[in-house]
């Protein structure tokens, strides 16, 4: 049997170094900081993977969107013009009512059996009409420009047809002969723009 003894006195400890200190927090409190930092450099890697695939989305959805783009450009130019060219038209036809008057008075005018028929009417030029009509039509429409107050030197320019043929190509024009200058200047200057 062994003796046991006992120590009343109390052990002495030595105070810990600034060598254990810093040991006790490595293993202790430095343990949780190290993997705190490890974990939001994870979170940070995941979501730069997330960012990067959106972005890499989005890069994908503009170069789609430009090719459209470049591809409707030139049309868009095209509407634009036909826009500006309507509106142009649009505010001729509202703003001069001697316009409508005239064009009026040429369809009456007009064969009834024409076909393909132009009707061009132009303040400085006057009106040009062609297309093909019967023959005694075309007469008919001839003499109605010639005892017109509204035109002056109405003049059958052309006509194409041989022997005994019904319908025959024609070409007509008229001065028009409304003293209204000040109207006709405005119909000028609309026609001016259309240009």
């Amino acid at each position: 049997m062994s003796k046991k003894g006992f120590n009343l006195l109390r052990p002495q400890i030595e105070p810990p170094t600034v060598w254990t200190k810093v040991y006790d927090w490595a293993v202790g409190s430095a343990r949780i900081v190290v993997i705190l930092v490890e974990l939001v450099v994870v979170l940070a890697f995941a979501i730069r993977i997330v960012i990067d695939v959106q972005s890499n989305n989005l890069n994908e959805e503009i170069k789609t969107k430009e090719s459209i783009v470049l591809v409707f450009q030139s049309s868009e130019l095209r509407y634009l013009n036909i826009q500006q060219r309507t509106s142009a038209y649009r505010d001729n036809w509202e703003s001069t009512p001697v316009f409508s008057g005239i064009f009026a008075e040429v369809s009456s005018y007009l064969p009834p059996g024409g076909k393909e028929l132009t009707v061009l009417i132009n303040p400085s030029s006057g009106v040009f009409v062609s297309g093909t009509a019967p023959v005694a039509e075309i007469g008919v429409m001839e003499e109605n420009f010639k005892n017109s107050n509204t035109f002056s030197r109405a003049t059958l320019d052309s006509i194409e047809g041989e022997g005994a043929v019904i319908d025959a190509a024609f070409s007509l024009s008229a001065d028009i002969a409304i003293q209204e200058n000040r109207e006709f200047q405005q119909i000028e200057q609309i026609v001016s723009k259309l240009n």
